[in-house]
């Protein structure tokens, strides 16, 4: 075939399958009642704590052996008006290095001694590779198991949706593979948010054409969406889609129910309006974070910080980020742009500096302040400096052939 011509149907083909806008998602119905809650949605949550032991995958357990002692969070979200027929919606909190390293910081060794860094500056291809192992013990906890179910039947049964540009980061697919469910179908959703001045947030999700291939809408029960969450907007969206393809091949309703949100930056804003949307279609919801529950500031639901002590794993760790953060303490995102701070390093550093400028801050700022937070301070506070050095420090440390040297220094501290 000449290339013009295959060019030509290319282009048809896009044309007669344009990216859908939602601009008229239910997301901003549910918004509008989440923002007159968001003040007291934190009085809506009840929290259990637990301490946990997660067995390593053979990447971690080099480094720092066959376990993981962590702490984990069950926090149950009893919102206002939820349907009495579903199970509160539930957010799994994990406590493990990897885990803070998203949203908290790290230490990382730099000359011979250990540096604090902020997640906001943890960027690049070690963040990146952070994430995968915050998510593993996702498939070592009872209520993801009871969701997940036989692993004969997770091929029929479970979908995996990874939202680029960061969820397919976290390898949730892999993870659960590794963990024997080895046959669940996946797909990747192209989501974006597009500029929209009908609606208040300014934006709207735009949602290129999904290939569900691989999905058995007849049985289908469990929907696994990985995707970091600020406002929940692009989520919504890709679910809708979901729910949509099911409904017209079924010609039924659909046989949905649950939803499972691996989102290792999740927001309790976001949260609350994704439990509400797949509530409206008689579906529970679970997810799974890394270190604890964002705040999400207004108008606009994007920038995130870390907020609240009580639904952090182990609270003495926000007392570290806000040391690092000074006066932007509970205001400045964890991470700003959160894709830059996994796919452009030097990017997101720019626009970390505007952030923090409107702030009245700056990088060099926040560079000061974490020189403060020694291994000491850590320890005075409570907490083994161990848990604030997650895989990609080791791995770090190696690739300078300096891992010896850490390993000294963990130990004698």
């Amino acid at each position: 075939m000449p290339a013009g011509e295959n060019l030509l149907q290319t282009n048809i083909h896009q044309v007669d399958n344009p990216p859908r806008l939602h601009t008229d998602s239910n997301f901003f119905q549910i918004a509008d009642k989440v923002e007159k809650l968001d003040p007291f949605l934190e009085n809506f949550l009840e929290v259990k704590k637990r301490k946990s032991i997660f067995v390593n995958p053979p990447e971690l357990a080099r480094f720092y052996g066959n376990e993981t002692q962590a702490d984990t969070l069950i926090v149950s979200l009893d919102l206002p008006a939820f349907p009495s027929s579903l199970e509160s919606p539930k957010i799994i909190v994990f406590g493990t290095p990897d885990n803070y390293a998203m949203t908290v910081g790290r230490f990382r060794l730099k000359q011979k001694t250990l540096s604090f860094q902020l997640a906001r500056f943890h960027l690049g291809a070690f963040a990146e590779l952070d994430m995968p192992m915050a998510m593993w013990p996702l498939a070592q906890v009872e209520e993801v198991k009871k969701l997940l179910g036989n692993p004969q039947d997770s091929h029929k049964k479970t979908y995996a949706i990874n939202i680029s540009r960061e969820g397919h980061l976290t390898s949730g697919h892999t993870i659960l593979a590794r963990q024997g469910y080895p046959d669940i179908p996946y797909t990747i959703a192209h989501a974006e948010h597009q500029k929209d001045p009908s609606n208040r947030f300014g934006r709207a999700a735009k949602v290129c054409q999904i290939n569900f291939e691989g999905m058995n809408p007849h049985d289908i029960s469990l929907l696994v969406v990985s995707d970091n969450t600020a406002s929940g907007q692009q989520q919504v969206a890709v679910i809708d889609e979901a729910l949509t393809h099911i409904k017209n091949l079924n010609l039924n309703p659909h046989r949905l129910t649950d939803v499972l949100i691996l989102s290792p930056l999740l927001t309790l804003y976001g949260a609350s309006i994704i439990s509400y949307h797949n509530a409206s279609e008689g579906i529970a919801t679970t997810f799974v974070t890394s270190g604890g529950i964002l705040g999400c500031n207004p108008p606009d639901r994007y920038f995130s910080p870390l907020k609240f002590r009580e639904f952090t794993a182990d609270p003495r760790i926000v007392d570290i980020n806000h040391m690092a953060h000074g006066k932007t303490a509970g205001i400045a995102c964890v991470r700003c742009n959160w894709t830059a701070s996994f796919a452009a390093p030097r990017y997101a550093l720019e626009k970390s500096e505007e952030e923090l400028k409107s702030y009245g801050s700056s990088n060099a700022e926040l560079f000061e302040n974490s020189r403060k937070i020694t291994p000491e301070l850590v320890r005075s506070l409570g907490v083994d400096p161990k848990m604030l050095v997650p895989y990609s420090a080791y791995l770090e440390a190696e690739v300078e052939g300096k891992l010896a040297l850490l390993h000294e220094i963990l130990n004698s501290s």
